[in-house]
């Protein structure tokens, strides 16, 4: 394996799945690759109010944007956390 992708949600688990990423791509000298996908939070809620076969799409609210960068800026901090952990100390 040339690459190995982890994808991450940044829960109580989450260390437990990048030890595991990390003990794969050693074994198989892969590159390793941490993802984790921030989601429109108004899709959630308007997923639930309509039929998805009526091919009405959901909307974007202008806050939601807000919201969806300040989701985007925490993330990017913990991901960026992993790494620090993860390289080796100049």
């Amino acid at each position: 394996m040339e690459k190995i992708i982890a994808a991450l949600d940044l829960q109580d688990q989450t260390n437990l799945v990048v030890d595991k990423a990390i003990e794969m791509a050693d074994k198989f000298g892969s590159t390793l690759h941490l993802i984790h996908v921030i989601a429109p939070v108004g899709s959630y809620i308007a997923a639930n109010m309509v039929d998805p076969l009526s091919g009405i799409e959901t909307a974007v609210l202008p806050n939601e944007m807000d919201l969806i960068d300040a989701h985007k800026n925490i993330a990017q901090e913990q991901l960026d956390k992993i790494v620090a952990e993860l390289l080796p100390k100049k």
